[in-house]
């Protein structure tokens, strides 16, 4: 093999036993999956298949646009607007039910100044 080649191979035995080699290393079916996914498009008489995926849609935009930073950014910016919204809600859930608790303790107190004020 030379310098710079991709040798990839599967082996299907009769048993079920298939067996998957880059450049002669053992490898998942997983990795072998992900470099064709790269390497090799198909092509039918009515789609070209990369560009039904969304990903490769939108980082052919990206690249044409040179927006790569851009987009970079922006999701950091929408990963801690996502962490944001989800401390939020929790805090809100938080304070919903302190103030369930603190209803019970007013209405627990309430009801022991009466029995308070009964016994007398």
């Amino acid at each position: 093999m030379q310098e710079g080649q991709l040798l990839l191979k599967r082996v299907f035995t009769t048993a079920g036993t298939n067996r998957q080699f880059v450049n002669g290393t053992p490898t998942t079916l997983a990795v072998l999956k992900v470099l064709g996914e790269q390497l090799v498009d198909l092509h039918g008489p009515h789609d070209h298949q990369s560009l039904l995926s969304t990903e490769t849609q939108l980082a052919l935009l990206d690249a044409f646009a040179a927006a790569e930073p851009s987009r970079a950014k922006y999701e950091a910016a929408y990963r801690k607007l996502q962490t944001l919204i989800q401390e939020h809600a929790g805090l809100s859930t938080n304070e919903a039910a302190l103030e369930r608790e603190l209803d019970l303790l007013r209405h627990q107190t309430s009801e022991n100044r009466r029995r308070r004020v009964e016994a007398r």
